[in-house]
């Protein structure tokens, strides 16, 4: 069997998180593993705090994963520089034993209600060395300012950057933008834009949201730009 690990942190409303990121693993039909990294507290006007699980706890859950039938990860909220460096460590073997996995992370730095999910020196610290383990990355327009100083205020110029820099794919969500829904992908060969409708609604875990629906289409054996429009698709049928 194949499956889908999924990483990130537990959102009691289900709007964002590992609850979101099973909604649309259920969607897909895809049979998932999943880490939880921390318990937040918040809701969707506020967030109240959250509860850092040890990295212990996070190391035994990784050891009970299939590392052997896992075909893809997804990452969302770490939570502390010790789960990050420590992930690092056990992506670099599980590689080893498994060259086909794929790795998509979601870079969420902060919560859409107003919380800070990881410290800026463990947001650096991912920056520079977990990012040459994914196989896409997936920052919003903020976001992706973390990895990336452009002088251009172009997207199109961020995604050329991002690849000069990491030569990993990036895909630069344009959510936050005044403008319609459009995203702009990067695979080191071409730059391909995505454009869609931009929903009049406030949501959350719309990046969570999408990364899953990436890692599926890896899961299902889709190809990179296949497996983003699709998820892009998903998206737009789910809140649009």
């Amino acid at each position: 069997m194949k499956y889908l690990c999924i990483i990130g942190g537990f959102d009691p409303t289900g709007h964002a998180g590992v609850l979101r990121d099973a909604q649309v693993v259920q969607r897909c039909g895809i049979a998932a593993q999943t880490l939880v990294t921390a318990l937040t507290i918040q809701n969707d006007r506020k967030y109240f705090g959250h509860h850092i699980l040890p990295t212990n706890v996070f190391l035994r859950s990784w050891e009970a994963l299939p590392l052997k039938e896992l075909t893809a990860v997804k990452i969302g909220m770490l939570g502390s520089l010790s789960i990050v460096k420590n992930l690092v460590t056990q992506l670099e073997r599980l590689k080893r034993v498994n060259k086909r996995v794929k790795v998509v992370w979601d870079p969420v730095f902060s919560s859409s209600s107003g919380g800070e999910l990881l410290p800026l020196s463990a947001v650096r610290w991912a920056v520079k060395n977990l990012t040459p383990h994914c196989d896409l990355v997936t920052p919003n327009t903020n976001e992706v300012l973390q990895f990336v100083k452009p002088r251009s205020s172009q997207p199109e110029t961020w995604c050329a950057a991002f690849w000069q820099k990491y030569h990993v794919p990036v895909y630069l969500k344009g959510g936050h933008l005044p403008t319609r829904a459009r995203d702009w992908l990067h695979d080191g060969r071409k730059l391909v834009i995505l454009d869609g409708q931009k929903s009049g609604k406030k949501i959350r875990g719309t990046g969570c949201y999408f990364a899953t629906a990436v890692a599926c289409g890896w899961v299902q054996g889709k190809s990179l730009l296949v497996t983003c429009q699709l998820a892009k698709e998903m998206m737009q049928r789910e809140f649009c």
